[in-house]
């Protein structure tokens, strides 16, 4: 069976999200720094047989791509390096992450969260959505995005 991770790609932090062993849902896994995190993420898909990656794409409402979007496709190819030093074949997919991290605040500040402790979780649930789409265009036979 497919074992999924979720990524949403900041300046500063990165967001990761994992499926659920049936892969019905997403979970918020961690938040890491963005430096050095191609190597730590690879390492990660190895180490727990993820096979497919699925990285948030940034665009604007009518579906273009600016500088994050950008951002996050030259994550990928770093990424990308990393695993094939690492020899790992997970797939990278994009999904369209419009509203994601608006979301993820709102989710977090439902709950009470607020300040630093929701700045800390913001990315993580982020990625949580990212992943929730994919799989839920998986489900539904949807394109999931770029």
């Amino acid at each position: 069976m497919a074992r999924f991770i979720g990524i949403d790609v900041g300046t500063r932090k990165i967001g990761l999200a994992v499926a659920d062993e049936d892969s019905s849902f997403a979970v918020p896994s961690d938040v890491i720094d963005a430096l050095g995190a191609p190597t730590a993420i690879s390492k990660r898909i190895l180490e727990e047989d993820f096979s497919v990656v699925v990285i948030g794409l940034p665009v604007d409402q009518k579906g273009k791509e600016g500088p994050a979007a950008k951002r996050s496709r030259t994550f990928a190819l770093l990424l990308e390096r990393a695993m094939l030093k690492d020899e790992c074949t997970a797939a990278i997919e994009f999904v369209d992450e419009r509203l994601t991290t608006i979301i993820a605040h709102h989710l977090l500040s439902e709950t009470g969260m607020k300040g630093k402790k929701q700045k800390d979780q913001v990315d993580a649930i982020a990625a949580q959505q990212i992943l929730q789409a994919y799989l839920d265009s998986l489900r539904n036979g949807a394109p999931h995005g770029g």
